[in-house]
């Protein structure tokens, strides 16, 4: 190995070591990095861009897309969606009850009744009958799964709270309901380039940090 490599891991802090050693199992985000070797996640990031200064690692930048609850899906979130308030008021109500009675009971208010009406039919957790009272709605026996929180809309809000990865269909349908709002930001990853994996064996072996005493330093301009 070259002495100017063996120079920089003598010059090497604290930080900068602990950095390498979590790098040395492959690409991290700061974050993960802080969490691996136990630092704040800003010393992380001072310590990375040491690293890079001294050309034993590299950084990349990529464009992060976040899915995250609009206002309206927060209360759906903590409420319930509106399709199973409304299925649950028609359970309340023995499992057949007319418009008037169930809007009432499901204390929706008229767009999201009829929406949920229409999903509800949709997938077929209800038949509409005709009768001499008016139309009267019915459950089918298929909602049983809707109840038992076995609805994929529902497992995807709670996905999205906890942070997690949602299917393609399940994310479009939670933007066109605006249940979701989608944003971006940019993730920062390390990874050790080719002289930072030739360096990470002496990482262990180096003794105290040397200082170079003798490089150049900033002048200072005093005021008169």
């Amino acid at each position: 190995m070259c002495l100017d490599l063996k120079q920089k891991v003598a010059s090497l802090s604290d930080i900068e070591k602990k950095t390498m050693l979590s790098l040395g199992s492959g690409e991290k985000t700061p974050q993960q990095l802080a969490e691996d070797s136990g630092l704040p996640v800003d010393s992380v990031r001072r310590a990375l861009q040491w690293l890079k200064e001294k050309q034993l690692i590299e950084l990349s930048e990529i464009e992060e897309r976040l899915l995250s609850l609009s206002p309206a899906g927060g209360s759906s979130f903590r409420k319930g969606l509106p399709e199973k308030m409304f299925v649950e008021a028609l359970v309340e109500l023995g499992g057949n009850a007319g418009m008037d009675e169930l809007r009432k009971q499901s204390k929706l208010n008229t767009p999201e009744f009829n929406a949920s009406m229409g999903l509800a039919k949709k997938n077929a957790w209800i038949s509409i009958q005709k009768s001499d009272k008016g139309i009267v709605l019915e459950l089918t026996g298929l909602e049983k799964g809707l109840l038992a929180g076995n609805y994929k809309l529902e497992k995807a809000l709670k996905q999205v709270e906890s942070g997690l990865e949602v299917g393609n269909e399940e994310k479009s349908e939670l933007l066109k309901r605006g249940l979701a709002e989608e944003s971006s930001k940019m993730k920062r990853k390390a990874v050790l380039n080719e002289d930072g994996k030739k360096t990470l064996p002496l990482l262990s072996e180096v003794g105290k940090r040397v200082y170079n005493v003798r490089g150049e330093v900033p002048k200072i301009f005093v005021g008169k």
